[in-house]
């Protein structure tokens, strides 16, 4: 083995856009997947109709491409700024001027407003009564929301959703769990230990996960549950470490090399098995887990390659459009569930469901357009004019060096 290849390659500095295109390709698998879910014409005969679903209903995974996602990358600034002599003030500071607003003034605008609204109406012209059958839960459970933990409603009520139109919100209570708690584990522990601590993590939680589905523990409750599902996020943080104790130029080539092959393989499996959280032990233990492990491995191969000289594959993540996809995610994400609930009744109520050749693949596809568009519109609107002058702020809490003779 030559010396180059036992190099270890550097922590990567700098913003890296293959990465928000990582995240562009992780809401559009969510955002199909969620907005394919449509009534199904009963006469239907095509079988392209469940090819369709076969594949778009593998987009559930896309969750877990985000949690990876977010674990390394909040882990690798974790790591680099826990020397700070604000390390604490500083990354909780910014990451709730991130997370917050819009999650909250969300919330504010449908508890307060839209819900209310569509009260009013509902009495006469009752346009606005798919939010009241999506969202009129919301007042009296607002509670679970407003303190990220509709993923434990979930859990206490055996499966049963929060509320309908915001079934989503589990994966933001999540991550937001998870940050209270490995922030302070990354300021005490090294990387080493840091990476010990990830993988008794991970087989704890597949273990919990066979335990529970010996327990008939529904699979909704299995799939949105903190101890059930937070390893994913896990897997990202141990990149992250690994990234810092050390990796092989050697081992970061051979990770580029089998991207391709393990995407294919995981996903044609996927396909094969049928789509959906269900209950086996198969779903429930190796799902998640074999494609954390995947999204991982993707994610430290493209966050390491050269970017001065990149390959097809990062000039390809890097495309304009898929990464300010990623820019604006978030929104994408937030918006795109509930306008779903909101404009399915409305889409059924005017445009006829009549099949073509047995199909209504046309159908389905022009209600994920019509999503997709207004769910973009949504999200480019709250980026110009609420997200990007809110994260402005950030300039005013910087990460400062311990010692003040170095350069912040």
């Amino acid at each position: 083995m030559s010396t180059e290849d036992q190099q270890l390659v550097p922590v990567p500095k700098g913003h890296i856009p293959a990465l928000d295109g990582i995240r562009g390709i992780a809401v559009l698998m969510v955002m199909l997947f969620h907005c394919s879910i449509v009534p199904r014409n009963e006469n239907l005969t095509a079988r392209i109709d469940d090819w369709y679903r076969s594949i778009v209903f593998t987009g559930w995974i896309g969750v877990d491409l985000f949690f990876v996602l977010s674990g390394f990358l909040i882990t690798g600034i974790l790591l680099k700024t826990k020397t700070s002599s604000n390390y604490f003030k500083t990354f909780y500071a910014r990451r709730a001027l991130r997370i917050f607003p819009l999650y909250y003034g969300f919330l504010a605008i449908m508890i307060f407003a839209m819900i209310p609204l569509a009260k009013f109406t509902s009495q006469s012209s009752g346009i606005l009564d798919p939010i009241l059958t999506q969202m009129g839960a919301l007042e009296t459970k607002q509670a679970w929301f407003w303190l990220y933990s509709s993923n434990i409603y979930t859990f206490v009520n055996d499966g049963a959703k929060a509320v309908n139109g915001m079934g989503h919100f589990w994966s933001l209570a999540i991550e937001e769990q998870y940050y209270i708690v490995w922030t302070p584990l990354v300021f005490v522990l090294s990387p080493k230990r840091l990476a010990i601590l990830c993988l008794a993590l991970v087989v704890t939680i597949a273990a919990y996960r066979i335990h529970l589905v010996g327990q008939d523990t529904p699979a909704y409750t299995l799939a949105t549950f903190t101890l059930t599902r937070v390893d994913t996020i896990i897997f990202g943080s141990l990149g992250a470490c690994l990234l810092h104790i050390g990796i092989s130029d050697r081992a970061c080539r051979i990770m580029r090399r089998s991207i391709f092959p393990l995407w294919f393989i995981a996903f044609a499996a996927q396909i094969a098995q049928g789509s959906g959280f269900d209950s086996t032990a198969w779903s429930m233990m190796a799902t998640p887990t074999v494609f954390a492990i995947i999204f991982t491995i993707t994610i430290l191969a493209i966050a390491t390659a050269d970017r001065s000289n990149p390959a097809p594959l990062i000039k390809a993540l890097s495309f304009k459009p898929l990464v300010h996809l990623g820019t604006i995610s978030y929104g994408l994400y937030i918006f795109h569930v509930p306008l779903r609930g909101a404009l399915l009744p409305l889409y059924e109520r005017f445009v006829p469901q009549n099949l073509i050749a047995g199909s209504q693949i046309h159908w389905t596809l022009g209600f994920v357009a019509l999503c997709f568009i207004g769910s973009f519109i949504l999200a480019q609107f709250s980026w110009w004019f609420f997200e990007s002058p809110i994260l402005k702020l950030k300039k005013y809490f910087s990460y400062t060096s311990p010692n003040p003779a170095e350069p912040k």
